[in-house]
């Protein structure tokens, strides 16, 4: 449990758009003394969190923007929750909250599986359960039960309970956005999936830990929105932070050329995400 004036944050997956190496895609467990949020749920990360526990053990997830590799896992999370619902007798909904379109995607993702059309029996389980079986018989897709979706703005601020995120749009695809934590005078920034963005400088100024995406990395970079490795130094150099987290790379053999990439724009101290690996701020 951290100190009350500490944020911890556990690397769950850092893959660059899909699990290579059997490593997870994005996902990022911020903890603090009164909460436990997960940033991105990419295809790995459920299993990387409930490693953790035996139960869905956060109180909200956040989505940057709506692809895959920062999604998918939200239906093995809804599972996990449906689960815990049933067999541990618990009601613990868990706040989703998405970008703008989120609660449709999710409803469209959700409905491939037919979750709205399926029946709980009569037997009395809990509280967990009786919920599930009203949901069910109002024709409504649990995963909306188990989870308590709301959809924000690029650029609003987020009320997770004791801790709020602070959004700003980035150039990756509409509706995504880089994350701010402030807390006891700690500052994490979570830039998600973007191209060099000016904005971002003054978004994580002063950062003690900013967590930037470098997914052009190695000799033979994929298409798409992104920022490379030297990208990401000149970002942490630029906005003053303190450590610079180098995530989502192309490939894993990248890691030792991004890392000096990074290094080679700015002072600031530079690793790589690394699955499991804590950091306390």
């Amino acid at each position: 449990m951290p100190d009350r004036n500490e944020i911890v944050l556990t690397v769950l997956g850092a893959a660059g758009g899909y699990p290579y190496g059997g490593h997870a895609c994005s996902g990022y467990l911020v903890e603090t003394a009164g909460s436990r949020i997960l940033l991105d749920c990419g295809p790995g990360v459920a299993a990387r969190l409930l490693a953790l526990g035996r139960a869905v053990d956060v109180d909200a997830i956040t989505i940057t923007h709506i692809h895959p590799d920062h999604t998918l896992d939200l239906v093995a999370v809804g599972y996990a929750l449906m689960t815990e619902w049933i067999k541990h007798r618990t009601l613990h909904r868990v706040k989703l909250a998405m970008p703008e379109g989120g609660a449709a995607y999710l409803e469209r993702l959700s409905g491939l599986f037919g979750h709205k059309y399926w029946t709980f029996t009569d037997d009395e389980l809990g509280p967990g359960f009786a919920s599930l079986r009203e949901v069910a018989r109002a024709g409504r897709d649990w995963m909306f039960d188990v989870f308590d979706v709301v959809e924000f703005a690029p650029g609003a601020r987020v009320d997770l309970g004791p801790v709020t995120v602070d959004t700003l749009p980035v150039d990756h695809i509409p509706g995504a956005v880089a994350m701010r934590i402030d807390h006891a005078g700690k500052r994490l920034v979570y830039t998600g999936d973007t191209r060099w963005h000016g904005p971002l400088v003054d978004f994580a100024r002063d950062a003690d830990l900013l967590v930037a995406e470098g997914h052009f990395s190695g000799s033979h970079p994929p298409g798409g929105a992104h920022m490379s490795p030297a990208e990401a130094g000149r970002l942490a150099r630029a906005s003053g932070a303190r450590r610079l987290l180098l995530t989502h790379l192309a490939a894993l053999e990248d890691g030792p050329s991004a890392l000096d990439a990074a290094k080679a724009e700015c002072n600031t101290a530079v690793e790589l995400a690394v699955e499991t690996t804590s950091i306390r701020l």
